[in-house]
């Protein structure tokens, strides 16, 4: 246990999201490997990382960086489970307060990705300070959120 790896992000307001999320998703991957986790729970945890840093990188808007949004991801495997430590400087966001979504936007299919996130994975804080934003989940690979 208390492997980890750290995401690095950089994304101009603009820029192709996929150029962004495309070496972070397989980060996510690589350390999924390694924790020698199964294939349902890699899922679940990419569909998570991937819904957080779309949201992010499409809702920041212009960051305090003057367009550049910085942002970090810290993922841990720990005794109690899998620990996902969110950190930007975009406009702030508690994803806690964010009420339900009836229906997926019908142009684009957006809108139920922070459902996807709060089925799998339990928000224990958010916080903002000196421009950071700093968001905390965790996951237990141990149960299935089915059950």
């Amino acid at each position: 246990m208390g492997s980890g790896t750290t995401i690095s992000l950089c994304h101009r307001a603009g820029d192709n999201l996929s150029r962004s999320l495309r070496p972070a998703l397989v980060e996510v991957h690589e350390f999924a490997g390694r924790i020698a986790l199964d294939a349902a729970m890699t899922r679940r945890l990419v569909i998570v990382v991937e819904e957080l840093l779309v949201n992010l990188l499409e809702h920041s808007g212009e960051s305090a960086g003057g367009g550049q949004l910085s942002a970090s991801l810290r993922l841990d495997e720990t005794a109690r489970g899998l620990v996902l430590r969110l950190e930007d400087d975009g406009v702030p966001f508690d994803p806690r307060g964010a009420g339900a979504v009836d229906m997926p936007n019908q142009d684009r299919g957006g809108g139920v990705g922070l459902a996807l996130v709060k089925a799998f994975a339990q928000i224990e804080s958010y916080t903002t300070k000196s421009g950071l934003n700093r968001l905390t989940l965790r996951m237990n690979p141990r149960r299935d959120p089915a059950e």
